[in-house]
């Protein structure tokens, strides 16, 4: 006695209606995408971390000791004939900036390396090259390289920024250690107060004489400033002359400065999170192939019975498991797998006197599974209780029937053009089920031959009055066979390989289908990968 079970929930065959629950929104669709492409995305994100890991490690560390310095201009003592008149002001924006290009500027960046004789040092005149500079002299080998000049090197190291809107002005200097880096800060500073106090110097000796005494105490001021540059130690004298105060000496950092090890992972994992979920999202937006029954029941108009999950391993190309993937769904009745045959075996049994006794499963192209579905759906059916007769019409093929029958000694093709004297002949695959191979053992298909002919009708309708009939046909996008044979079956489900087959793809072959006055039962969704997590 043939078993059903109860009706499922749903449209049944033959409602052209779109079948819609509530639409999804982008943001349900690229949570999908992303599970869906999770393995792919923490890749791209290990990947980018590796880079940043790399770029780190052959990057020449730097360091950079910080001297802070506070402007302090004063109303001097005795005003000069350019100073009649004047109010000595606050020092305003341009005024501080202008002070930070000093800083900066070839006339201390040369003294400096004077009087701490740096000529000659390597790591002025022979830098070394970062990762980028690295590629850069890669690709462009044969362009000439600038001469590296002692002062420029130097300069590019030097850093100056005010802090706030406050006078006080923090000067760093780059250099391959703590303590040159301190060294060097200092030089720096000192060398501006000289330089300031050499301004101060020439504008005083003009007010004549009597201001030899002030004289005298600049001069001690910029000796002592002078003797900074050279040793790189901070004096501790004061410098009211310079209209400048140090507020705190260079002293070696305790850690490097550059490159920022941890703002360059964070950039990289951000890069890479951005970029690669960015590149998910959108694509999937743009991706027209069907990869869940919820892209079906939002862009086609037929009814998506079920989805069928992948399965890795069992292909029907070549190797020993190839028979397991024909029976899976009877070999393995608890998994999710044979469920989805069970739903299509509900969906083709239930609708009472009108259900279809002659089924055709089609594909758009070749390896989508139809092969594979039909099986599994016939031993489903047989299993259930009823009499299945599986038929191999993809004649050009044949891939059912030398996977089940290789020794067919008459098939379909000799059947389309009868002969007299030639029957068809069923080979039994179990007690409820029988097979009609597509071709004899060593024979191929004339080019010629119509599977829409009248002995094709005849046979169908032969085999269907006590069997349920269940017909794997050829791929619609390299054959015509499927089209022409379509007609003569009650009807037809097509399969579609989730990730590949494209809507565009669906939708031509449902109204090549419909044209010819097919009745298209459904689509099923073939190879669903499971999302992790699911």
């Amino acid at each position: 006695m043939l078993y059903r079970d109860p009706p499922l929930d749903g449209p049944a065959f033959g409602d052209d209606e779109l079948v819609k629950g509530p639409q999804r929104s982008v943001l349900l669709m690229a949570v999908g995408a992303i599970r869906r492409r999770l393995k792919s995305l923490i890749a791209w994100i290990i990947g980018c971390l590796a880079a940043a890991a790399i770029y780190i490690m052959v990057t020449p560390a730097e360091f950079a000791a910080t001297s802070l310095i506070i402007l302090e201009p004063r109303r001097p003592a005795f005003l000069t004939q350019n100073d009649v008149g004047q109010l000595q002001q606050n020092l305003d924006t341009p005024q501080i900036e202008s002070q930070v290009q000093i800083i900066k500027s070839g006339r201390i960046v040369s003294a400096v390396i004077k009087e701490m004789d740096l000529a000659s040092d390597p790591d002025l005149t022979n830098p070394r090259r970062g990762l980028i500079a690295w590629v850069r002299d890669l690709l462009f080998d044969e362009v000439e390289k600038p001469v590296t000049l002692p002062v420029a090197v130097f300069s590019e190291r030097i850093n100056v920024r005010r802090v706030g809107q406050s006078l006080v002005l923090e000067i760093s200097v780059r250099a391959s250690t703590p303590e040159q880096s301190a060294a060097l800060t200092n030089a720096v500073v000192a060398a501006y107060l000289y330089d300031q106090v050499s301004s101060k110097l020439v504008d005083t000796r003009r007010t004549g004489d009597w201001l030899q005494s002030r004289i005298e105490d600049m001069r001690n001021q910029q000796q002592a400033a002078l003797a900074a540059m050279r040793t790189g130690i901070a004096a501790e004298v004061p410098f009211p002359a310079a209209d400048v105060r140090i507020l705190n000496t260079a002293t070696p950092p305790s850690g490097k400065s550059f490159p920022k090890t941890t703002l360059i992972m964070i950039f990289a994992m951000t890069f890479a999170l951005v970029t690669g979920v960015g590149a998910v999202v959108v694509g999937r937006l743009m991706d027209r192939r069907v990869w869940s029954v919820e892209d079906m029941a939002e862009t086609i108009r037929k009814r998506c019975i079920t989805s069928v999950p992948r399965v890795r391993g069992l292909k029907l190309k070549g190797g020993a498991r190839r028979p397991v993937a024909l029976e899976l769904a009877t070999q393995k009745p608890w998994t999710r797998f044979a469920e989805s045959f069970r739903t299509i075996r509900n969906a083709v049994l239930n609708n009472g006197q009108s259900a279809p006794r002659t089924i055709g499963l089609v594909s758009w192209r070749h390896g989508e599974g139809t092969t594979m579905m039909s099986a599994n759906l016939a031993h489903t059916l047989a299993a259930s209780g009823a009499s299945v007769v599986l038929v191999d019409a993809d004649i050009r093929s044949a891939v059912l029937t030398r996977t089940m029958t290789p020794d067919a000694t008459i098939g379909l093709a000799d059947l389309i053009q009868p002969v007299d004297g030639v029957q068809p002949e069923l080979i039994s695959i179990s007690r409820s089920l029988n097979f009609l191979p597509a071709l004899q053992k060593g024979k191929k298909a004339e080019p010629f031959l119509f599977v829409g002919s009248q002995a094709v009708r005849d046979l169908l309708q032969d085999l269907s009055r006590d069997n349920i009939v269940i017909v794997d046909m050829p791929p619609m996008s390299e054959s015509n066979d499927a089209v022409a044979m379509a007609p003569l079956l009650d009807g037809v489900i097509l399969v579609i390989e989730a990730g590949r087959t494209k809507v565009e793809e669906v939708a031509q072959a449902i109204d090549a289908l419909e044209h010819v006055k097919t009745h298209v039962l459904g689509t099923v969704i073939n190879k669903q990968r499971e999302l992790p997590g699911a």
